[in-house]
């Protein structure tokens, strides 16, 4: 590939960073579901998908959202998952914030942070399965699932992608 092919290459690359409170469950559930999505589709190269938390407390995705990952997609994409908390690097690294709720945004650029279900066109915010039974992670991934779908077009769109 040339110099200006891998120039082209990273400017069509859109960087995505999921966010929640802890990085436990819904964002790191987020960042799992698109990059299966645009493996499926063959675009793992032109989105980029990261997840981070505001106030991360644990090391690792809680069981549950491991168990719901599992349970969808038949394998635990979960397992390698290790927080973090959201930095002033990641910040500048993403070129969409999509949260999990309103809250989270607060104090972010506003024109590139979003919450998840507004980005897709759906009404409320993603509710937090922590504390919750294994359905009400399931829930929650299912939740996810229907807004990255729905949203899909526009984040691969924001990359530059017909």
């Amino acid at each position: 590939m040339s110099q200006d092919e891998k120039t082209a290459s990273q400017e069509r690359t859109r960087r995505v960073l999921f966010l929640d409170l802890g990085n436990t469950c819904r964002s790191p559930m987020a960042e799992a579901i698109l990059e299966q999505k645009l493996r499926r589709a063959n675009m793992q190269s032109i989105v980029v998908v990261d997840s981070a938390g505001l106030e991360p407390t644990q090391l690792e995705a809680s069981e549950g959202a491991r168990k719901a990952m599992g349970s969808i997609f038949g394998v635990d994409l979960l397992e390698k998952h290790r927080t973090k908390r959201l930095s002033h690097e990641l910040v500048a690294w993403a070129d969409l914030i999509l949260a999990m709720e309103i809250r989270h945004t607060i104090g972010l650029p506003p024109k590139k942070t979003f919450t998840l279900s507004e980005y897709a066109g759906v009404r409320g915010e993603i509710e937090d399965p922590w504390g919750g039974n294994e359905q009400a992670y399931a829930k929650c991934a299912r939740t996810i699932a229907n807004c990255i779908d729905k949203g899909f077009s526009r984040i691969v769109g924001a990359a530059g992608i017909p």
